[in-house]
């Protein structure tokens, strides 16, 4: 075992001295928010699709990598592009991407569905699958888009079952890399796919020469392979107790906020109150059942009522983690009836949007929790965010950071 971990660290130096070597300037970056799945993602994927030279081997590649098409004897001449689009509107809302395509005499007909951030809408997927069902075509792919590949809320998906779920940490980056190699004589294309690919590996935490490496190493022996295979459940483990003194942090820091609202009715209900079957308490049980990917633990965090509020109701604070979403806050729906109607609702409904609060239909007003500029992704344990956790220094200041934002967020709501 010692042999093991001495090798595997061996592997994990040498990318880390590399990593520090490289240049950390990105064009992608520089212009535009990371993160951003409209105007910078889905514009490049539209603009990939759209390439004056190579969009013919672009799309076939696309749909190669995504399990479409599975033939290996289809080439660029079998295929005919009839159509792409970006935010292409039907009856029933836009869709981020669109194409279809005809490969030997078969109709094609692909809706990508793009998100990093935005939550999902109301039956949104269900109408992009009726779109579909409705569409002639010999050949329907509904694809939800994510960074790490997560499903669909069931309120947009009512059944996942026609939903295709790719990611940018697999399917993408992996067709970006195949875009590289088609592209490879014609430098300015190339390096600008070569500056995207590194920005997905960055969002996603993703080195592709690191992970190859290590997996050669994993299937070097069958001993290699089965030491790596024993130590999940340690990692399982470790990566809950560190999400456990993250939420105790915060509860503690939240709850000595509150003592600078005297004048607010909050309170904290008990852990077993019944506020609905997405709204339970973060406990180790529910954090390690998460890990084991069992269903019911998609939603979970810290919840406050803010009181009653006139003309509107009963307001609950929450932070909820989520692994297609990660860790935001905000004031969540769906606990107790609210006014919606009301004068008092519009305006301060109005005040949160001012200050860059998000709406869906479970939540009014919510933004994500972020460390050093990035989501806070338990689910993957981010590197950055595995050194804070494991620094309390650090992990304080962390949370002394999401405290004040989040008292600044009540002052707009009791102001």
């Amino acid at each position: 075992m010692e042999k093991f971990f001495y090798e595997l660290k061996l592997i994990y130096n040498k990318y880390k001295l590399l990593d520090s070597m490289k240049s950390d300037f990105n064009i992608f970056s520089q212009l535009l928010n990371p993160y951003d799945e409209v105007n910078l993602h889905s514009k490049f994927i539209y603009s990939i699709l759209n390439d004056c030279k190579f969009k013919k081997e672009f799309m076939l590649n696309f749909l190669k990598t995504t399990g479409v098409i599975s033939a290996e004897d289809v080439g660029p001449d079998d295929l005919k592009i009839i159509d792409v689009e970006k935010e292409k509107s039907f009856s029933n809302g836009r869709m981020d991407l669109f194409f279809s395509c005809i490969v030997k005499d078969k109709k094609y007909a692909i809706i990508i569905e793009n998100k990093i951030f935005a939550g999902d809408q109301y039956e949104q997927m269900d109408r992009y699958i009726k779109f579909a069902d409705e569409y002639s075509a010999d050949v329907k792919k509904v694809f939800y888009l994510t960074l790490m590949g997560h499903a669909p809320s069931e309120d947009s998906a009512s059944n996942l079952d026609r939903v295709n779920l790719i990611s940018y940490n697999n399917e993408i980056l992996n067709w970006i890399e195949n875009c590289i190699k088609i592209s490879a004589r014609e430098p300015a294309l190339r390096e600008v796919l070569i500056q995207y690919a590194d920005l997905l590996e960055k969002i996603t935490g993703k080195d592709v020469d690191y992970t190859m490496d290590v997996t050669n190493f994993l299937l070097e022996s069958p001993e290699n392979f089965n030491m790596a295979n024993s130590i999940q459940p340690a990692i399982i483990d470790a990566k809950t107790d560190l999400q456990m003194r993250f939420w105790k942090k915060l509860e503690e820091s939240l709850d000595e906020m509150f003592r600078n609202f005297p004048g607010l009715n909050y309170r904290k209900p008990d852990r077993d109150e019944d506020l609905g079957p997405v709204n339970p308490w973060y406990s180790e049980t529910i954090i390690k059942n998460f890990y084991y990917r069992a269903k019911k633990t998609s939603y979970y965090g810290i919840i406050y009522s803010l009181g009653q509020f006139k003309d509107i109701g009963e307001l609950f604070l929450k932070f909820e983690y989520d692994r297609n979403w990660y860790l935001y806050y905000g004031l969540r729906l769906g606990i107790k009836n609210i006014n919606t109607e009301s004068k008092s609702y519009e305006l301060l409904k109005n005040k949160l949007i001012s200050k860059d609060y998000k709406f869906s239909d479970w939540w009014f007003g919510w933004k994500s929790v972020k460390a050093n500029e990035k989501d806070i992704n338990f689910t993957d344990m981010d590197p950055d965010l595995v050194y804070i956790l494991m620094d309390y220094d650090r992990l304080d200041d962390l949370i002394e950071k999401i405290t004040k934002e989040v008292e600044n967020f009540i002052h707009i709501i009791v102001d």
